[in-house]
């Protein structure tokens, strides 16, 4: 499990053998925190540590997601390649993102998976 080591990192998502797709919008249970208030920040690197994968074709697709008000539902603006290995995955935020709650969505695929994951962004702030 990963541990913020600095300020800057902002935990959004922990999952621990997690064999369906989820998100933190609706299922709190697996956030730490969220939705996460980016106000405060002025650019950020969201990383995917994968810490164990198993199962047929096993992977995991991780998606930033913002909360929009007009249409009244969390969209994504931003995902990750599909993880299907141990091992760290990154992503620059786009610019526009930081001044917005942000959630997370995941979609994981194949036969029996089982998926081990953190989910962090390492952020600067104003």
């Amino acid at each position: 499990m990963y541990v913020p080591k600095t300020p800057g990192d902002l935990p959004l998502l922990t999952l621990s053998g997690a064999s369906a797709s989820g998100d933190t919008f609706t299922n709190p249970a697996v956030a730490t925190g969220l939705p996460l208030d980016m106000s405060d920040f002025v650019s950020g690197v969201a990383v995917l540590n994968v810490t164990a994968i198993s199962g047929g074709s096993a992977g995991i697709t991780v998606s930033i997601c913002t909360y929009d008000p007009i249409a009244g539902a969390w969209v994504k603006v931003a995902s990750f390649a599909q993880q299907s290995a141990i091992g760290v995955a990154t992503l620059q935020l786009p610019p526009g993102l930081m001044p917005n709650n942000i959630a997370v969505s995941y979609a994981i695929a194949g036969t029996t998976p089982s998926v081990s994951c953190d989910v962090f962004i390492s952020a600067k702030r104003r």
